[in-house]
């Protein structure tokens, strides 16, 4: 799940995604977009998940946003939790709805979301491939609930595909994704796509891990060989050729057919491939605090004594590995202090 409820959708992307095609009631369109801290000032009872204290439904603008945030949730809910703690959500949502007289409205918006989900898109398939026996093609897709289910079963049986055959079945997944309007794509679909960054420094650590399962002596020298040969990776495509490697030796070795060991070991490519492509990009140009960017730039302009005075302890901006690490950690009354300090203002 890529946020839980509006709280914390901290770009409000997804919110945006829920709501862009729907006939919004006017009590919505005013309503003041929630934030993290407003939201955490309430009693539990506000809530319609009083446990994780998400879903808040003590407005009629409330009540609509967090249904509509359910609705994306809810089949991972009842997988995480069960069904019973999914139904006492619901149940709390369309309880509030009644009170405020609005169960009409939430109906509206789950009629047009089952109508957005039943339209009629040409069916493509995830994979397409020749062999020499003739043509295959896999998973084929209409809808959003056609590509939710594929891309699970594709998930849990990766390692049964050829390597090369992953790749581009992960392409075509993110690209039926946007096509459908979907941002559900799992991580490991995403890293085999290319939206993820290898960590070098631990690949040398992940082969000798990996390791550790060989039994074969030639198996365990390639290993070996790999390990030395890591100071002259630089590139992705080195990566993950280096992954396909561990897995074409590690399926030779039977080790993917032991599912104790196969669960220990994970995916060769889902663990070389750590860093979300975005998040690296990010962490280049942007210092992230309470769902606000600040330029890099711009908190390195700042002198030490401004941090000192807002914060109260000594930070020097130029240690930017610090500054990483001590600015989003700050509460947001600080923050706001600093930006008043420094006249630094968030990247909208």
């Amino acid at each position: 799940m890529n946020s839980f409820d509006q709280a914390t959708d901290y770009s409000k992307k997804e919110l945006y995604t829920l709501l862009r095609d729907a006939e919004l009631p006017e009590y919505v369109k005013t309503a003041e977009v929630d934030d993290y801290d407003l939201l955490a000032g309430l009693q539990k009872e506000a809530f319609a998940d009083r446990n994780r204290r998400i879903y808040p439904i003590n407005e009629p603008s409330r009540v609509f946003v967090s249904n509509a945030y359910f609705m994306s949730k809810k089949a991972d809910i009842e997988k995480l939790y069960g069904k019973n703690y999914s139904s006492q959500i619901e149940n709390r949502i369309k309880q509030a709805a009644e009170v405020f007289g609005i169960a009409e409205d939430l109906e509206k918006y789950a009629q047009r979301q089952e109508k957005k989900a039943a339209e009629d898109y040409p069916e493509t398939y995830l994979g397409e491939f020749v062999v020499a026996g003739g043509d295959i093609n896999l998973y084929p897709v209409k809808t959003a609930q056609d590509l939710e289910a594929n891309t699970g079963h594709f998930v849990k049986n990766i390692a049964n595909y050829p390597f090369d055959w992953r790749a581009k079945i992960a392409k075509e997944i993110v690209k039926a994704a946007h096509r459908l309007g979907t941002d559900e794509v799992p991580d490991l679909v995403l890293k085999y796509a290319g939206y993820f960054y290898p960590d070098f420094e631990n690949i040398e650590t992940e082969i000798w891990r990996r390791s550790t399962k060989l039994q074969k002596e030639g198996h365990v020298e390639i290993y070996n060989k790999l390990k030395e040969d890591v100071k002259n990776i630089s590139t992705v495509d080195e990566v993950m050729k280096l992954a396909e490697t561990l897995s074409y030796v590690e399926d030779m070795e039977g080790l993917h057919d032991n599912i104790k060991v196969a669960n220990i070991l994970g995916d060769p490519v889902d663990k070389l491939f750590t860093k979300s492509i975005e998040k690296v990009a990010e962490a280049l140009n942007f210092i992230e605090a309470h769902g606000d960017k600040y330029l890099v730039e711009d908190l390195q302009k700042v002198s030490a004594d401004k941090y000192q005075e807002a914060f109260g302890f000594d930070l020097d901006p130029k240690d930017l590995q610090k500054l990483a690490d001590v600015f989003p950690t700050m509460p947001r009354s600080d923050i706001k202090l600093f930006e008043e300090i420094a006249g630094v203002v968030p990247v909208r």
